[in-house]
């Protein structure tokens, strides 16, 4: 039973080092190539609007959301062909990246993405319910699947 922890602890930690690897190898966006051809702007949001209009101190976005290529709503989703705050900000997600809005926001893009990240090891802690269950006997083994949600 130790030496199946001990492998389980291995496994586990060989795959964060591939994981940190991978991020660092292939997880730079500068690398990418972006044209506008490979954005569909009527599903995205519009670029003009009354989000600008009220929010022009915004600095340090990548190419790729950039909000005078892409538009706000494409990310924060909102209400941009109205002056009125309260109109403009129905409906509008603050922090699109946060993983309830995901598949509303980020998602509608980066579909391959957000199944990726729907599925890791960090959002489903698979691995700590794993062991978890294993360590106080409700699993035969560390090595199940399982997902926080259930």
């Amino acid at each position: 039973m130790k030496t199946k922890l001990i492998k389980s602890f291995f496994t586990g930690f060989i795959i964060v080092l591939l994981l940190i690897f991978f991020i660092i190898k292939w997880g730079n966006v500068s690398d990418l190539k972006f044209t506008e051809a490979d954005s569909d702007y009527d599903t995205l949001g519009t670029t003009s609007g009354s989000c600008i209009a009220c929010h022009q101190m915004n600095s340090g976005f990548s190419p790729y959301h950039d909000p005078s290529k892409i538009g706000c709503v494409a990310c924060h989703l909102g209400n941009p062909d109205t002056p009125e705050k309260q109109e403009a900000h129905k409906d509008m997600v603050l922090i699109p990246g946060n993983l309830s809005d995901a598949a509303k926001t980020c998602g509608k893009c980066h579909v391959n993405e957000l199944k990726k990240v729907n599925n890791s090891l960090m959002t489903t802690n698979s691995g700590l319910i794993a062991v978890d269950k294993f360590i106080f006997g409700e699993a035969e083994s560390p090595d199940d699947i399982y997902h926080i949600k259930n």
